[in-house]
């Protein structure tokens, strides 16, 4: 089994955000189609398109748990019902707001503030999935091994296949590469003005969407996506 599957945050492709993030990276991960690079002021079209070559593989999201195989004994139908089951009886995030921030080197979208919902929702994803999730091979393990990780998140990483999970998770979009600073000081207040018609309000992380790899280095699409708690909320109507 080759291909890969994630739990993502991703927004409703109708949306403002959605559509800038993915017109940023290139790509839409709901359709499949390449998009030409937006007119950024300030930004030359190839510098962009530098800048999101790596993002764009994986679309545009944030990561709630990490691209994983499936485990022996489970399938994809079986992950998929999961998947509708989870987003039935998980209820929304109250809403943020959304900034781009610098994360490790890359520019991302942050949260302003707080955070304490959106860790309580990777967490349960990520446990709630788990059974689904082929243990991580030796050279995996080697090389999240080989990035200084703390004794906490070697633990974690033995026992989840991921380190920066639970305590350490930090929710981010991911826009750019890992950036030297003076890129980045140069690209951030682009990406600001580009943004901020999509982050001038609260956003609500109101959906989760399972992202599939096809084979190793294709890009990740989206298989299924549902609105938390939408079938409970429906009912209730």
């Amino acid at each position: 089994m080759t291909r890969r599957y994630a739990i993502y945050y991703a927004p409703a492709p109708e949306s403002p955000l959605w559509r800038l993030g993915s017109a940023l990276l290139g790509r839409d991960a709901a359709s499949g189609e390449i998009l030409p690079t937006p007119e950024i002021p300030g930004l030359r079209p190839d510098e962009i398109a530098a800048a999101t070559r790596g993002p764009g593989r994986y679309g545009f999201h944030a990561t709630l748990k990490p691209p994983f195989r499936l485990a022996s004994g489970t399938t994809e139908g079986a992950l998929l019902a999961a998947f509708e089951d989870f987003a039935y009886f998980t209820q929304a995030v109250a809403p943020i707001r959304l900034e781009v921030d610098s994360l490790d080197g890359f520019l991302a979208l942050r949260p302003a503030a707080g955070g304490e919902a959106l860790r309580g929702l990777a967490g349960a994803a990520v446990e709630s999935f788990d059974r689904f999730r082929a243990p991580a091979d030796d050279a995996e393990m080697r090389r999240r091994a080989g990035n200084g990780l703390t004794q906490r998140q070697a633990e974690t990483m033995r026992r989840w296949g991921y380190p920066y999970l639970f305590a350490d998770f930090r929710f981010h979009m991911t826009l750019t590469e890992r950036l030297d600073e003076v890129t980045r000081r140069r690209l951030k207040p682009a990406l600001d003005a580009y943004f901020a018609p999509a982050l001038a309000s609260l956003h609500t992380l109101d959906r989760i969407a399972l992202f599939v790899e096809p084979a190793p280095g294709e890009p990740f699409s989206i298989l299924d996506s549902y609105p938390l708690a939408a079938l409970r909320l429906a009912e209730a109507r």
